[in-house]
């Protein structure tokens, strides 16, 4: 496989954050990391807040820039939603906003993609030695279980610590207590 001339660029949009990476082969530009909580007080089939929108908006909207800086233009930027996205009953429409605004087009991709992509991403630039490897990725919204021997098995799991703190402590959950 021939690398791909010129940087490159994606965007991962989670329940909880939103991450930027610019690489140009095998070097990284820019690795960018944004809590924005869009999938806050979502639940199940509900809808993203406008706050919340408006947050992960501006944020595309920086990432948009600085990808444009190192070269990468909008709508070259491979974006991706995962698991607040797949429930959202107003997600598509917000994306749609998101690429009038920056340009950038997003995919909402399903948790099975989402688990092999946790995969792939886990393994970059390692040297495995032979044998079964495992990976767990928690999320805010989803967990992804991946186990890679001679035959992979992955699963993404609507299973997050957003999900789970709001399930249990409530939208706004206050701790007390030592280290808290």
């Amino acid at each position: 496989m021939t690398p791909l001339a010129g940087p490159r660029a994606s965007i991962d949009i989670g329940s909880n954050s939103v991450l930027l990476l610019v690489k140009q082969g095998a070097e990284v530009l820019l690795d960018c990391a944004e809590v924005v909580s869009l999938g806050r007080g979502l639940a199940d089939g509900g809808a993203f807040h406008e706050d919340r929108m408006a947050d992960a908006l501006a944020m595309l909207h920086r990432y948009a820039d600085q990808a444009q800086a190192h070269g990468v233009a909008p709508g070259d930027i491979q974006a991706i939603a995962t698991s607040a996205s797949r429930r959202a009953t107003n997600a598509h429409t917000f994306y749609g906003r998101v690429e009038d605004a920056t340009g950038i087009r997003v995919r909402i991709i399903d948790g099975e993609e989402e688990a092999r992509l946790t995969w792939a991403g886990a393994r970059a630039g390692l040297d495995l030695p032979p044998g079964t490897h495992a990976v767990v990725d928690v999320g805010g919204g989803s967990t992804e279980v991946v186990l890679a021997s001679p035959e992979d098995w992955h699963h993404s799991f609507e299973v997050g610590t957003v999900r789970q703190t709001e399930a249990h402590f409530g939208p706004t959950p206050t701790f007390h207590g030592a280290g808290r």
